[in-house]
């Protein structure tokens, strides 16, 4: 999973849905955890239709969680909550309240560490460990990202998640009780961090966490259809037009439109649900990855290579990258792909160093002055 920024060009997108069924006579069909208000997207002419026949009952027959708001938490207070839990998982927003707060618990059991500093190889094993634990019904303490939120089959009795959105609220409850085998509802505790690495990485973040606090400030089911349906609309309200479609997409479509004078390759160009804003280093994680590096050094690679290698591979903010480069930690390999050539950055419960977290573990030098 890449560490990206996410700049939700809605408008864009639901406009061309618009026109693909005002004009084309295509049926689109949504499907979503959390369902937005359409109607305030969507072309004026077009009326959504909802599929399933009674949204409610349905809601109330799946409800296999109850939502719990924590308010405020330092991390020695959160710890010791999870400690008292023997299976629980833990969601947070940044990559480094994820390592502090593993760092707080880990003593405590089986515990494991779950972000995008980890390649993906690395995570997948993981998982393995932690579904044979549930399994087992064994202790199990996992601290997360969000990344866990999404394309994981997981199912913990209680679930922490620090302050976001419904939606993501939505996704973390996924997690908690997800077969229904626990004879009463699971718990989705929310909380929000005090600590200054539990802050939001970014303002989008830190935005739909101050609509998601509203909404649980209202009621005692934040993940109801009504509430779902609040969260949205005060959402837009809060971006407006300007923030659902910030690089003026739609706009640049408008200004020619009876010449049919379309700017389609500056739209191209522009037109990104997802912004990178990181570099990919490849992880030597194991035998494997050391095998296809070594291929990959020969000049006349098979792209096959490169594509096993993105399983061992993970994404930092530049200044990060920077600093690896600055430690000669990287190798520069076919004018395209840098590699790790110090293990001594990854760990093998919680992945990539960064270069603070590598000093702290150097040993320290006392000089005595006499």
């Amino acid at each position: 999973m890449r560490m990206r920024v996410i700049s939700y060009p809605l408008k864009p997108c639901f406009a061309a849905l618009s026109e693909l069924v005002r004009n084309y006579g295509s049926t689109v069909v949504i499907c979503t955890a959390t369902q937005p208000n359409l109607g305030e997207l969507l072309d004026a002419c077009i009326e959504p239709v909802e599929i399933t026949r009674s949204p409610t009952k349905l809601y109330e027959a799946l409800n296999r969680v109850r939502v719990i708001n924590l308010k405020d938490r330092n991390d020695a207070e959160l710890s010791s909550q999870l400690k008292e839990h023997r299976q629980v998982l833990c969601i947070v927003n940044t990559r480094s309240h994820a390592k502090h707060l593993f760092d707080a618990v880990s003593e405590s059991g089986n515990c494991y560490h779950l972000s995008a500093r980890m390649c993906p190889v690395h995570r997948r094993k993981q998982l393995e460990k932690i579904k044979a634990l549930l399994k087992e019904n064994a202790e199990c303490r996992v601290i997360s990202t969000q990344l866990i939120e999404a394309g994981v089959d997981i199912d913990f009795p209680v679930v922490y998640r620090a302050s976001t959105g419904i939606d993501s609220i939505a996704q973390a409850a996924g997690r908690c009780n997800r077969e229904g085998k626990l004879p009463e509802k699971g718990k989705v505790c929310i909380f929000k961090s005090t600590e200054i690495y539990g802050k939001f990485a970014t303002p989008w973040q830190r935005r739909v966490a101050a609509i998601g606090e509203m909404i649980l400030d209202k009621t005692d089911d934040p993940l109801s259809l009504s509430s779902v349906k609040s969260y949205f609309h005060n959402l837009y309200f809060f971006e407006g037009d300007d923030g659902l479609d910030k690089k003026g997409i739609l706009r640049s479509l408008e200004d020619r439109p009876e010449d049919l004078a379309f700017p389609f390759e500056d739209v191209g160009e522009r037109f990104k649900i997802i912004e990178d804003i990181t570099k990919d280093i490849i992880v030597p994680y194991d035998e494997n990855a050391e095998k296809l590096i070594e291929n990959l050094r020969n000049p006349d690679f098979s792209w096959k290579i490169v594509r096993k290698l993105q399983g061992y591979t993970v994404s930092i903010y530049l200044i990060e990258f920077n600093e690896l480069e600055r430690a000669h930690a990287l190798d520069f390999i076919g004018d395209r792909f840098y590699v790790l050539n110090d293990k001594g950055h990854y760990n093998d419960k919680i992945g990539l160093l960064n270069e603070k977290d590598n000093r702290s573990e150097m040993p320290l030098l006392i000089v005595e002055r006499r």
